[in-house]
């Protein structure tokens, strides 16, 4: 970072340098345009010093005529979820988050101890709302429209080509992992006698997954805009809500019919206790959508963002919770894994709904996934961002990443592995440490200037990401010691 204490001494409200424009020909540098033909909105200061969007329209012009028949049709649908509304937000980014790592919640209840792990949600919540905060208000502060541009542009030279390899690894990571978790949702499934024998075999159980990577996951991967998973991620995330009311109640008729378990500890002081730390860190990590999110709102304010990533992940934290307290409660000490393995839906046609739904919810969050990580490669490629590049090139890249993933997914035999590493190691920098730097970098970073909760904000969150970094990596690969 050396080098960029000139760009921390003063604001950074004035157009990038000529330098940086040359660096990013995908950053504009330009007035928004409006939906509304002829008007034309710029970037103001709020109430408290954050970035607004005013608009020059006359206030007085007549409201768009509803088309008739079909399109009137189309319209009135589309209108239920508007395109970067409130709710398609709040669903995008719980959807993003939300699936693959609900299922491995209960394992990190099981590490941590209830209480502990009931701490670690709260405190991971939080860091989260406060981290898609500061970006939010490092983009509208800076022009830069990703991790990579803001790496680039305010740490330096060769820290966007590595944020890019973080961006990659992550967000490519956990599409692998979402296939993983389609095998776990199939295993139980499976296991009846009336299965065909070919299909309990472990080349009939890939075919399987293939078969549901095709029709689900990859078609699902080809759009450009996060917005157009919109009714997919609502779907998808009411689906996990019906799991986990799923997990409650089989909790209740099972695993506390007879009160608490022996096995159940409420706080755990052992190394085990900081892998719960990784899985938290990677159930709620979904900074890596909040770029995309933010350039489709309808309204990109600061205000705006903030009060849906905090509606989001306060719904994200209460299944969370529901889903690693009963989820413990009812296998205790069994729950070493995705806890998917552990139902048996054959038995059960509530949880065979729900572990229906939950492949829908799969297919949608590795979509999602899919994004960022093909950002991160145009990055690197000088491509700009998805919506900078052709069509062809998107569904090309797309579905290659899409084909990778489900290959390593279909041989890597375990979960929580996958997403211990991604936790410590990226969840780490993208979730914590990169937020913090790149406010502080942007510019007046002073206790006079921000106030002492940004000042002290920005310090946890370096610790916490420093802590989950080294702990929470080498914590994970222990475990996994013999």
């Amino acid at each position: 970072m050396n080098g960029n204490d000139e760009r921390a001494s003063g604001d950074r409200n004035e157009p990038l340098s000529d330098d940086l424009q040359l660096n990013y020909s995908s950053v504009e540098v330009r007035e928004r345009s409006s939906p509304v033909e002829g008007t034309i909105t710029t970037p103001t200061k709020g109430v408290d010093g954050d970035l607004e969007e005013s608009s020059t329209a006359d206030s007085n012009d007549e409201p768009p005529r509803r088309a008739k028949g079909v399109a009137g049709l189309y319209e009135t649908v589309t209108s239920v979820i508007p395109h970067g509304g409130l709710v398609a937000n709040i669903y995008n980014l719980a959807s993003a988050t939300l699936g693959a790592g609900i299922v491995s919640v209960p394992s990190g209840f099981r590490d941590s101890g209830v209480v502990v792990a009931v701490v670690l949600l709260v405190v991971v919540c939080a860091c989260t709302i406060y981290s898609i905060y500061l970006l939010g208000a490092t983009k509208l502060k800076t022009g830069l429209r990703s991790y990579e541009e803001m790496a680039r542009g305010l740490l330096g030279r060769g820290w966007d080509y590595f944020t890019a390899f973080l961006m990659f690894m992550f967000c490519w990571g956990t599409c692998v992992g979402y296939v993983i978790s389609v095998g776990d949702l199939l295993s139980p499934m499976l296991d009846t006698e009336n299965t065909n024998a070919f299909l309990k075999t472990a080349n009939g159980h890939r075919i399987l997954v293939g078969l549901i990577w095709l029709v689900g996951m990859f078609t699902l991967s080809l759009p450009k805009e996060i917005n157009s998973l919109r009714y997919a991620s609502v779907v998808g995330v009411s689906f996990v809500v019906f799991f986990v009311i799923c997990m409650i109640i089989h909790s209740a008729q099972n695993g506390l019919k007879h009160g608490l378990r022996s096995d159940i500890i409420l706080a755990n002081n052992n190394m085990p206790a900081v892998n719960g730390l990784s899985l938290f860190i990677f159930a709620f990590l979904c900074q890596v959508n909040v770029f995309e999110v933010f350039d489709e709102m309808r309204k990109p304010t600061l205000k705006n963002i903030t009060r849906d990533a905090t509606i989001s992940m306060i719904l994200v934290a209460l299944l969370n919770f529901f889903s690693g307290v009963f989820g413990y409660l009812d296998f205790g000490d069994a729950v070493d894994d995705s806890i998917l393995l552990l139902y048996r839906p054959l038995e059960d046609p509530l949880f065979m709904i729900s572990y229906i739904g939950l492949c829908i919810k799969l297919c949608v969050g590795f979509a999602i996934c899919i994004q960022p990580s093909r950002d991160a490669i145009y990055y690197c490629l000088h491509m700009g961002k998805t919506s900078d590049v052709k069509d062809w090139v998107n569904w090309m890249l797309s579905g290659f990443l899409a084909l990778t993933a489900l290959l390593c997914g279909l041989f890597i035999p375990s979960i929580n592995i996958v997403f211990s590493l991604l936790g410590g190691i990226c969840g780490g920098f993208i979730a914590f440490i990169f937020p913090a730097f790149f406010f502080i970098y942007s510019g007046g970073f002073t206790l006079k200037k921000v106030g002492i909760l940004h000042y002290i904000g920005c310090i946890v969150l370096i610790v916490g990401g420093v802590v989950a970094l080294v702990f929470g990596t080498a914590v994970a690969i222990y475990s996994k010691i013999p």
